[in-house]
C-alpha cells in the first residue's frame, strides 16, 4: 500500500488512488503507533488528514497491535481514532501505569 509521506510528522497520508481499493485488501495485523490511549476517548490520533485512511485500513483487520510509550497513555490528542474493544494488544515500555494496564486488561486489551 501506498500513498504521500509527510515527512514532517513521518505519517502516510491519504492518497486519491488508493482510497477507494482499501476495501478490497485483507489485512491481517496492524502495528501502529498512536498520539494518545483514554479510557474515556479510546485510541486517538494527531493527524486529521490522514484519519479517514486509517479507519479505512483498520475496518476489516484481524488483529489491531499498538505501539505506545508511556506518555502516550492517557492523553487525548485531535480526533477520536478507534475504541479500545477494537485494540488487541498495546506494546508499551515499563513506565506506563500499572493501574491503567489492568484497567485495559479488563477491557479485553
Amino acid at each position: 500500500m501506498g500513498g504521500l509521506v509527510n515527512y514532517v510528522s513521518m505519517q502516510v497520508e491519504q492518497d486519491p488512488c488508493i482510497g477507494s481499493e482499501l476495501r478490497y485488501i485483507n489485512v491481517r495485523k496492524v502495528i501502529m503507533g498512536v498520539g494518545g490511549i483514554s479510557e474515556t476517548y479510546g485510541v486517538t490520533f494527531y493527524d486529521y488528514a490522514s484519519l479517514k485512511l486509517l479507519q479505512d485500513i483498520v475496518s476489516n483487520v484481524q488483529e489491531i497491535i499498538i505501539v505506545a510509550d508511556h506518555t502516550k497513555f492517557g492523553e487525548i490528542t485531535l480526533a477520536h481514532f478507534l475504541p479500545l474493544e477494537k485494540v488487541n494488544k498495546i506494546v508499551t515500555d515499563d513506565k506506563a501505569d500499572p493501574e491503567l494496564i489492568e484497567k485495559l486488561r479488563a477491557k479485553g486489551v
